[in-house]
């Protein structure tokens, strides 16, 4: 996944995972720029970028404004093929479990 994401920025297309972020290719342009070692102050080139924005939910998330993994205890059920009340190992996968 990383492979395809670093591959369609560097085309200058922006990817996004819906509510976790984006990746897009930012110019920037020359600047002025000060060498910390020496302080001298020098022309820094135009460069291409990459650049994160971070999604909504992952915000929420982070801020703590929603808990992490605590959805509905019965999320799973959701996307399980088996009974109400399953411990399926195979979660999604629609393989059935022992009930």
């Amino acid at each position: 996944m990383i492979d395809t994401i670093t591959r369609e920025v560097v085309k200058g297309e922006k990817v996004a995972i819906t509510g976790f972020g984006s990746w897009e290719k930012k110019i920037r342009e020359a600047r002025w720029v000060r060498n910390p070692a020496t302080g001298d102050k020098m022309k820094g080139k135009k460069k291409a970028v990459p650049k994160f924005t971070v999604g909504a939910e992952l915000k929420k998330f982070v801020s703590g404004e929603k808990k992490a993994w605590q959805a509905d205890s019965r999320w799973w059920r959701k996307a399980c093929s088996c009974q109400e009340g399953c411990s399926c190992e195979g979660i999604g996968s629609g393989q059935e479990g022992s009930g």
